[in-house]
């Protein structure tokens, strides 16, 4: 959005893993500011324990990095957090980092790879032996448990003989 007609361009949040909005920023400025990261990670740290250690992807992750060492942002928090960058997204930007570009468009490719690969097979009664499997494991737990009553029977009967008690530690 132009800043001539529009006091506010955007948003900008801090999500956690599972894509909830913990921060929120509101750009009131064209383009992408690094600002605005810096003041939602601070924010973030404010609510942390001090021994917490943070992953931050974000897609200018190199370079919001470069930032924080050169000119001391994030100074007290830096050592706790780990930068990270999608390679998908990594040949979009230009490349400060030190990483060559035969090592990305390696990582590029194992990851398409990955990706892409086809499914493994499995045999038309890989489903009907697990269901076996499982059956099988329900009635050596159903035993078991049986075997535990009987015994717990025998410890709270006082009438039990001693020599009963030595053939269930025997099992």
């Amino acid at each position: 959005a132009s800043t001539q007609f529009f006091d506010d361009t955007t948003l900008m949040a801090l999500l956690c893993r599972h894509d909830v909005v913990l921060f929120i920023a509101n750009m009131r400025s064209a383009g992408e500011k690094q600002h605005y990261v810096m003041v939602l990670v601070e924010t973030f740290f404010q609510h942390l324990p001090p021994p917490y250690r943070v992953g931050l992807p974000y897609d200018i992750g190199c370079q919001t990095e470069h930032s924080c060492i050169k000119w001391g942002f994030l100074d007290c928090y830096i050592e706790r957090i780990i930068f990270g960058i999608s390679v998908f997204h990594a040949f979009g930007h230009q490349w400060d980092c030190g990483k060559l570009e035969t090592e990305l468009r390696a990582e590029w490719k194992d990851q398409v790879e990955t990706q892409t690969k086809p499914l493994l097979r499995q045999s038309q009664n890989a489903g009907k032996g697990a269901i076996k499997e499982l059956l099988q494991m329900r009635e050596a737990r159903d035993g078991l448990k049986k075997r535990e009553r009987e015994y717990d029977a025998l410890i709270e009967d006082e009438a039990t003989p001693m020599d009963e008690y030595t053939e269930v530690k025997a099992d």
